[in-house]
Formats: structure tokens, C-alpha cells, sequence
């Protein structure tokens, strides 16, 4: 009976303690919106506003994104908490269902990652390409650079797999992701004491009804998230053919996959899996995916430049997708690293970097965008003592990135470029700049430079 008048009030304590728990929740929310989710390798950060949702069915738009998802759950939290003191027509729509609340907020996070792991390939790809990147040039700071919550290698990122892209993902998230999830945990805790509904007598139809609506919620959503899941399903199954030879089949998956996620189409993974394919079925005829199988096996077998040699005709046919940059860029980075550029570089012996500089402008060609092409020319220019090239290139590393352990270490080489032309003043204002941009107290580089200059 005691239980049933606590029910029956809600003005009770252990009511006031869910008014307070969907008001923070409802502030928690509105905070999600606003703090970054995603932070790209080059230094871009991304907020909830910022990142549109993209659940499969190619009907992307900047309005429709993870600040308004937010921003609506934030709402309906404080709606709740409102209603407990002054009942509105229709209270029935927000009544306190804690569930429910707390499913809305972890809503979110839960189609972020759907988003990130299994539906845009594209942006999982541009991602990579960048961290790939920033893992190269760091190699070449002379000095520690932050740790990754899980380290990676340059060339071992895998994004065919969903554990790496998992990976990626983790070193790149941010604090806001977890303000929605603290908000539901917060929610069901709060909701235990008094969990079960206001209105017991009619506690067995409500929850016949209830338990029909989460069926159709639950159909719908399936329908609706369900696509990159299946297309993800039907790739797996399209490796398992390939592997057993039966590449007929295999492309009839592979074409189910991108049926149900036409992102696949912008990865090099899926054009390799078709190359596979092709390159058994119609061993005379060479096309673009077969051409990036047969560099993809080369690059296994340690021929990175025969790899070279079998993407080059794909890039001046003149077709510029996405996944051909990724594939042709990957390979010429490779190449420019093998050479083991700026280590015990001589003066008198510069062969390493020569080499390595024969490949970086190719590389800017093939991707103008890329910040390692440009890093490593200005790197490797201030070793040959040629300082206005260095800077010419570090001041496009400058405008490509904003990275600040990488904007740190293009300062501290421009000034080092600037004190080798006797510019003075310009270095040590350049080196200011460095170490401003190094909390951390990493670039000694740069330190060890301005107590030279003061």
C-alpha cells in the first residue's frame, strides 16, 4: 500500500530525485551538442553541429545532424522534468519513463558509431589517409610526440576490417561522446527506486500496449539501420568466396554489398576484392580494380615499386577517386619512406633524401592536400641548405594542418631556415611561435634553438 501512494504521488522525494536527475539531463545534452565528438588527424575538430547523420541510405544533409539529435533528446528530458510540477494537456507523452529517457540518449552515441564503424566508408577512409600521415611525419620530429590510446603504425592500418576501424576510431574520439552516456546512466540510476509506472491498476493493458509499440520500434529500426549492417554481412561472405575461388559468387556479393551501402564503392579494399575477382575471371583483360589486386599483391610480396608501376595508368587516365588517391598515394609514401629519408643525413652523401625527394613531388600531384609531401620536402630542403624552399613548403604544411604538434615542428624549421639566412629577429619570433604551440614541453628542438638565439 505504501508503495502504491508513492506511485500515486509525484511530488514525493523519490520522485523530486528524477525531476533533478531530467534536468541534468536535459543541460548534460544540450552540453553534447555543443563539445567535439571527432577530432580529424590534421588538427580539424568536429562537434555533434558539425557531423551530419548518415544511417545507409545515402539521404545525407547538414541540417539533420548530431547536434539536433541531441538538442531534441535534451528537450524532451527537460519536458519531463517540467511536467512532474505542472501538468500539461497531454502529460501523457511525457511521463516519466526512464527507459525510455535513457535509450534517447545513448541514441546518439549508439548511430555514431554505426555511422563511423559500418556505414561511411568514405569518411573512415579520408580519416585513415590522414592519420596515416601525421604517423609519418611524427616518425620525423626528433622528439616524442603525444601517445595514441591504442599506437598504430603508418602502414598497418587496416580499414577493411572492422577492428581497424575500431581502432582508428577510438584514438580519434572526444570528451563529448560520453556526456550522452554518463546522462543515461545517471537516468537509470536515478529511476530504480520508483520504477514501474504511475498508474498501477491499469499496469497489465498498458503493458500489453507498450510492449507492442517497442515490436513496431524495434521492426523499423531494423529497417531503417539495417542496410550498412547487411552490406557488411555480404562483403564478409564475399571474402570467404574469393578465398575458396568461387569469384562468380563472390561478385554477385560484392555487388549486394554495394547495393545496400554505396560507400564501398569509394574504399580501395572493395575495388581490390573485385580486382581479385576480375583478374581470375578475365585474366586477359586489365581494368582498374584488377590493376590495384595486382598492386595490392606486389606490396604483399615487398615490390613496392612494381605496386607503383600498376596503379600509375590508372592515375593518368585522369580519374581522380578517392580511393585511387588513397591507393596511389599510399604506395609513393612507401616508396619516399624506403629510403630511410633524414636519418645520419651527410652533406657530403644526401642520397637518402635525395631519393626520398624524388618522390614527394609526385606525391603532391597525385594528392595536393597531403601534408607529409609537404613536410618532408621543407624537412629535407633545410638539410640541402636550401632555406626559402624549406620555407615555402612548411608555410603549405602550415596552411594544410592544424595540427599543433606538426604547425610546432614547420615553426621551429622555418626559423632554423630563417637563422641560416642570417634573419635573426624572424627566427626567434618563429620559435616563439613553436613553443607556444607545445604545451607539452616536447619540441626541445625548438628550445634548444631560442636559448641559442636569446
Amino acid at each position: 500500500m505504501a508503495a502504491f501512494k508513492r506511485r500515486q504521488f509525484p511530488y514525493d522525494d523519490h520522485r523530486r530525485g528524477g525531476i533533478i536527475a531530467a534536468t541534468f539531463t536535459s543541460c548534460s545534452m544540450l552540453c553534447a551538442g555543443l563539445l567535439p565528438w571527432l577530432r580529424d588527424p590534421l588538427g580539424t575538430v568536429y562537434s555533434a553541429w558539425n557531423l551530419p547523420i548518415d544511417v545507409g541510405w545515402q539521404l545525407r544533409t547538414g541540417w539533420l545532424n548530431y547536434g539536433l539529435l541531441c538538442s531534441a533528446c535534451a528537450l524532451y528530458a527537460a519536458l519531463c522534468a517540467f511536467t512532474y510540477e505542472r501538468p500539461l494537456n497531454g502529460r501523457r507523452l511525457f511521463v516519466w519513463r526512464p527507459r525510455l529517457l535513457a535509450a534517447l540518449c545513448i541514441a546518439p552515441v549508439v548511430l555514431f558509431l554505426l555511422q563511423y564503424l559500418c556505414v561511411d566508408m568514405a569518411a573512415d577512409a579520408l580519416l585513415a589517409r590522414h592519420e596515416i600521415q601525421v604517423l609519418l611525419i611524427q616518425q620525423h620530429f626528433g622528439y616524442d610526440s603525444a601517445p595514441q590510446l591504442i599506437p598504430l603504425s603508418p602502414f598497418a592500418l587496416d580499414g577493411s576490417m572492422l577492428w581497424g576501424r575500431l581502432q582508428l576510431l577510438l584514438d580519434l574520439l572526444s570528451p563529448g561522446l560520453l556526456l550522452p552516456c554518463i546522462s543515461a546512466w545517471i537516468i537509470i540510476d536515478y529511476s530504480r527506486p520508483f520504477e514501474g509506472g504511475s498508474v498501477p491498476v491499469t499496469r497489465k493493458a498498458s503493458g500489453k500496449r507498450s510492449g507492442g509499440a517497442w515490436l513496431v520500434a524495434g521492426i523499423i529500426l531494423l529497417v531503417i539501420l539495417g542496410r550498412a549492417p547487411v552490406a557488411m554481412v555480404c562483403d564478409d561472405e564475399a571474402k570467404a568466396l574469393l578465398s575458396s575461388g568461387a569469384y562468380t559468387v563472390a561478385l554477385a556479393w560484392l555487388d549486394a554489398a554495394r547495393f545496400f551501402n554505396a560507400s564501398f564503392e569509394e574504399t580501395a579494399f572493395y575495388h581490390i576484392e573485385r580486382g581479385q575477382a576480375l583478374y581470375f575471371l578475365l585474366p586477359g583483360q586489365k581494368s582498374d580494380d584488377s590493376r590495384a589486386y595486382l598492386a595490392f599483391t606486389y606490396h604483399q610480396q615487398g615490390e613496392d615499386l612494381d605496386a607503383y608501376q600498376e596503379l600509375l595508368p590508372i592515375w593518368q587516365a585522369g580519374s581522380a577517386d578517392p580511393w585511387k588517391v588513397d591507393e596511389l598515394s599510399l604506395i609513393v609514401e612507401r616508396l619516399a619512406e624506403a629510403s630511410r629519408p633524414l636519418r645520419n643525413f651527410s652533406i657530403a652523401d644526401p642520397r637518402s633524401d635525395s631519393a626520398a625527394l624524388s618522390w614527394l613531388p609526385l606525391l603532391e600531384r597525385i594528392d595536393p592536400t597531403n601534408v607529409y609531401s609537404a613536410y618532408m620536402a621543407g624537412r629535407i630542403q633545410y638539410d640541402l641548405h636550401n632555406y626559402p624552399a624549406c620555407i615555402r613548403q612548411l608555410v603549405r604544411v602550415i596552411s594544410l594542418s592544424t595540427n599543433i604538434d606538426i604547425q610546432s615542428s614547420a615553426y621551429t624549421y622555418m626559423a632554423l631556415s630563417d637563422n641560416g639566412r642570417g634573419e635573426y629577429a624572424e627566427a626567434r619570433d618563429l620559435l616563439f611561435k613553436a613553443v607556444a604551440l607545445d604545451p607539452s614541453y616536447r619540441n626541445n628542438t625548438a628550445r634548444e634553438a631560442l636559448s641559442g638565439l636569446q
